[in-house]
């Protein structure tokens, strides 16, 4: 009988300008820590380095997310939301649909309990919205 693979944790990272190499081994260097401290040894690293955090259009971010679609991905590890994006939208969006694909988005520094802050603050003003239109 053949084994499937275990899924994987995914290391991400990203840094706009190739010439931020000091950035890009510190938050290479803080990833693994973070991994190490949490038992995670099994996991596969996804870097753009020269790509803008304004767009999902970068390489690794896409090979992950295609990882994350066929399910190869368990978690998704980032030192804070803005590796993932600088659109406050599309990080909310893009936490929820890693969630729904049953491999939720965790960062070193905590932020990301902030895109569930973010949405229900924004579900609530909807509600205000809707309400004062009735």
């Amino acid at each position: 009988m053949n084994k499937q693979p275990d899924k994987m944790t995914a290391l991400y990272y990203r840094v706009a300008s190739k010439d931020k190499n000091l950035y890009l081994d510190n938050q290479m260097h803080r990833l693994h820590s973070y991994a190490a401290e949490n038992g995670i040894d099994a996991y596969t690293v996804y870097a753009d380095v020269g790509f803008s955090g304004l767009t999902f259009d970068r390489p690794a971010f896409q090979q992950m997310r295609g990882a994350i679609a066929t399910g190869q991905i368990k978690q998704i590890i980032a030192l804070d939301m803005s590796r993932i994006s600088r659109n406050l939208v599309d990080a909310m969006e893009f936490t929820e649909w890693t969630e729904q694909q049953g491999a939720p988005l965790v960062t070193v520094n905590g932020d990301h309990h902030l895109t569930h802050m973010h949405r229900q603050f924004l579900s609530e003003l909807a509600a205000l919205k809707g309400g004062e239109q009735q």
